[in-house]
């Protein structure tokens, strides 16, 4: 397509035609080694992945891509229709354990981020001096968001791959020859195998195509549409490909008897739900006003004038009306893709759906500064006026919380503020607004010999001293989880029971009071030969495959469907019969032989100890399954208030089924007792061979709350079934 020449503004940084020579081409090299090395060792800080359960589920594909080529996760596919990113580090899963791979995976992750700085640099050199260039990359490297290093997200490689893609698109406006608009489908497919997200390109360069067309036409004398229709029908291949590529698509998925949406895999709902046009507007006000903050206000207004200036029909070249063009359509599109899918999934701003958009408006920056910092003052007074009015629409009370640290980096800094400020958001939020506030002012009014200078280094400061706390809030709460789960030796199991074990986890969190499933996750990232989840009560929170287990309630025998494991980890509450081996974090793992059985099961008492009006224990297995002794322990020790006297029964006897659980027949050992305030009592009872029933009645029963206090239950006795004693 041929093009007119273009005059630069006045003003303008002239673009060097050399890259620099040998000296910044090392330097260059020397400061990407440095950032390699920083990043590396921030992510060693980082003990353990705390996006959960992503980074299971990564880690999982990743597992089985390495070991057997295979997508699974706990023996299943997931629904996961991007693996590219697990494919990437599944080569870290060669290693000989896990705390190897995880070091492994997370310099691969580092590699694969600070790859942006390709694109984003060569990007900007089509734009402005190699000077320009590198200061837009040092913006990129300060991004608190390159933390993600530091976890197995997709977010590592879906970063380079926008930007390539986006860079992609604008070459092939620039100059849209048949190979330049065939190339832009590559990174594109690469970033949708990545992320499900990506799909979104496809929707961006349409779009890109028609907002270029508009501003060519605007750049002419008057405004000609002829240039905007050659630019169209220069286009023609990329709009051929993709009307082919979704006609494709269509016909295949029909052809199969399966719906559009269906490729996107578990991701498929977010296309058929029910949202609310003002819940929608809402969201989208509050992204684009976090996005606008979290790069520190003035590149977004850089961009807001530069796009002005485009549609003013300010003298421009190609490769800036076509960077205009991409950058302003993929702002807009995946912001408001995002904020849709908040407004109905997730209820909290999404930065880490949004974050490679900083790339370009980065590069928007030192575009404006390379042409002389316009700023015309209606324009300039509207696009500093928008950050700011959106930034009153961050409501910190409804968005500040643990949610953050995973999704809303941006945020940190502010939630750490209200910290400081004893949880005062309403401060929180005035120095938001005012800091916007004079972004926004210094981005219009300072003066232009020294805007260049101020704007850029405000920006950056901006970023670097955001980036602390961020990454001081991700470590902690990493070695919170980290602590949570017995820290230490996290591969525990996997060093106790060495390879191709195929180790079950079982759990059942109506045994154990406020289970947390993060538990298991931890545990299973750690340890690959943990292969299988078998529940015997709730579901696990996280959708993936688990088994449901079993227990028949006379013999304690287990169904599983895990086969004849030789080891078991189960969480406190299940008492399984064999050998304990280790115990770690209120889990125990255990060697056992077939038939796999509980050794003894208890009913009826809550995680403090106390019994209700009735508490049972089934012992299913004793040492030699020989007869022994067991002792009871009854207490009201704990309780010192008014005496409420407790006529207590024990029985002990052969559990047997009833239409309404199991019970005992008929008892072989009985006991009596009153228990009153204060007073304990422990009963010792001959026991026959396994399996036999202890049960305990308390009749009457009292409540805390009927004495001033908080505590509404209805209360036995403290009671405690001591270990079998063979005889």
């Amino acid at each position: 397509m041929a093009t007119e020449p273009v005059a630069a503004p006045r003003g303008r940084i002239e673009v060097s035609t050399r890259l620099g020579g040998w000296p910044l081409a090392l330097m260059v090299t020397g400061v990407a080694l440095l950032v390699i090395l920083v990043r590396l060792w921030i992510a060693r800080r980082i003990e353990t992945p705390w996006i959960l359960l992503d980074e299971v589920i990564y880690s999982e594909l990743a597992k089985s891509l390495a070991s057997d080529g295979h997508p699974f996760v706990r023996g299943a596919s997931p629904g996961f229709p991007s693996l590219l990113y697990p494919a990437t580090i599944a080569p870290a899963w060669l290693a000989s354990d896990v705390p190897a791979a995880y070091a492994i995976a997370k310099a691969i992750n580092v590699l694969a981020m600070t790859a942006v700085t390709v694109p984003t640099y060569f990007w900007a050199r089509r734009l402005v001096a190699a000077r320009w260039a590198l200061v837009a990359v040092a913006l990129v490297l300060l991004m608190p968001s390159m933390l993600y290093t530091s976890a197995l997200m997709s977010e590592n490689l879906f970063f380079p791959l926008f930007v390539a893609s986006a860079f992609a698109c604008a070459a092939a406006l620039e100059r849209p020859t048949l190979w330049r608009q065939l190339l832009v489908f590559v990174p594109i497919a690469l970033a949708i195998g990545v992320r499900v997200q990506g799909i979104v390109l496809l929707a961006v360069l349409p779009g890109a195509i028609a907002a270029k067309a508009l501003f060519d036409a605007r750049a002419g004398d008057p405004p000609r549409l002829r240039r905007a229709w050659a630019t169209v029908r220069a286009m023609w291949p990329t709009l051929a490909v993709l009307a082919g590529e979704v006609l494709a698509f269509a016909v295949f998925e029909r052809s199969r008897g399966r719906s559009l949406s269906s490729a996107l895999g578990d991701y498929s709902v977010v296309t058929s739900g029910n949202y609310s046009f003002g819940d929608v507007r809402h969201w989208v006000a509050l992204h684009f006003a976090e996005l606008a903050f979290s790069v520190g206000v003035v590149p977004v207004c850089a961009l807001l004038v530069l796009v002005g200036l485009a549609l003013a029909g300010r003298p421009m070249t190609e490769a800036e009306r076509a960077f205009l063009a991409v950058a302003s359509v993929s702002v807009l599109l995946i912001v408001v893709q995002v904020a849709v899918f908040a407004s109905r999934f997730s209820l909290r701003i999404e930065e880490r759906y949004m974050f490679p958009l900083a790339a370009l408006l980065f590069i928007a920056l030192v575009l404006w500064i390379a042409r002389g910092m316009e700023r015309p003052i209606v324009l300039t007074a509207l696009s500093a006026f928008v950050p700011v009015i959106l930034s009153l629409t961050l409501k910190l009370n409804d968005l500040l919380g643990a949610q953050i640290l995973s999704d809303t980096f941006a945020l940190i800094p502010v939630w750490r503020v209200t910290q400081i400020l004893n949880g005062d958001a309403s401060s929180a939020q005035t120095l938001l607004v005012f800091g916007t506030t004079v972004a926004a002012a210094a981005f219009a009014l300072v003066p232009r010999r020294f805007a260049a200078f101020v704007l850029p280094l405000g920006v950056a400061a901006f970023l670097a001293f955001g980036s602390y706390p961020v990454y001081g809030a991700v470590r902690d709460y990493a070695a919170a989880l980290a602590a949570y789960a017995g820290g230490g030796d996290r591969d525990w199991v996997d060093d106790a029971v060495g390879t191709h074990a195929d180790v079950p986890y079982l759990y059942d969190a109506s045994r154990v009071p406020g289970y947390d499933d993060m538990l298991l996750w931890q545990t299973e990232f750690w340890n690959r030969e943990l292969d299988t989840v078998v529940r015997f009560g709730p579901a696990v929170r996280d959708g993936l495959t688990e088994q449901v287990g079993s227990v028949d309630p006379v013999n304690g025998a287990i169904a599983t469907g895990a086969g004849r494991p030789r080891y078991v980890v189960a969480t406190n509450g299940l008492v399984v019969a064999g050998a304990p081996v280790e115990s770690k974090a209120g889990l125990t793992l255990y060697r056992v032989a077939p038939p796999l059985r509980l050794g003894r099961s208890v009913e009826g008492v809550y995680a403090d100890g106390w019994m209700g009006a009735n508490a049972a224990m089934t012992q299913f297995a004793t040492p030699g399954d020989r007869p022994g002794t067991v002792q009871i322990q009854l207490s009201r020790s704990a309780w010192r208030g008014r005496d409420v006297p407790g006529r207590v029964t024990i029985r002990l006897g052969r559990p047997v089924r009833t239409a309404t659980g199991v019970t005992i027949a008929k008892p072989l050992v009985q006991r009596r007792w009153t228990i009153h305030a204060g007073s304990s009592r422990t009963f010792t009872l001959r026991a026959p061979r396994p399996p036999f029933r202890v049960e305990v009645g308390v009749d009457p029963t009292f409540s805390p709350s009927d004495y001033g206090l908080s505590d509404a239950r209805e209360l036995g006795a403290q009671v405690d079934f001591r270990s079998v004693s063979p005889r």
